[in-house]
């Protein structure tokens, strides 16, 4: 994570991801249903940053490549990257809320990646 191991920080970082990552993924479907590469552009960059402050490498890797889609305008490979994204978070999520860092979620084969975790709490949960 990019908090200088500043735990209260990163805690408060991965509360305020639980509670707005669901809106950002709404904001993907949005651009998605409406056909408006920028606004995949703009929302998958909001998720990627979010994800990568808190450590989430899986979910800000995956808002990347749908970045780079919205970026060429290549609309029609995103919807298999958000599903596995939505995945990704999911999992993310279901980790913070167990208390763990949100890093150890699963790649994109559906294995645990091997980083530390970290007590971090999240109340929030992703609905859709």
């Amino acid at each position: 994570s990019r908090t200088g191991g500043d735990s209260e920080l990163l805690a408060e970082l991965a509360d305020l991801f639980c509670r707005e990552s669901p809106g950002m993924l709404s904001a993907l479907d949005r651009a998605l249903e409406n056909h408006d590469a920028d606004a995949l552009h703009t929302a998958a960059h909001t998720l990627k940053g979010a994800a990568g402050a808190i450590g989430a490498t899986s979910v800000a890797a995956l808002a990347s490549q749908l970045e780079t889609l919205g970026r060429e305008g290549a609309l029609c490979a995103a919807p298999g990257t958000r599903q596995e994204l939505e995945r990704a978070l999911r999992a993310a999520i279901t980790g913070l809320q167990a208390g763990r860092s949100a890093t150890p979620v699963l790649d994109s084969r559906g294995a645990e990646s091997g980083v530390p975790r970290a007590s971090l709490r999240c109340t929030e949960s992703l609905t859709k």
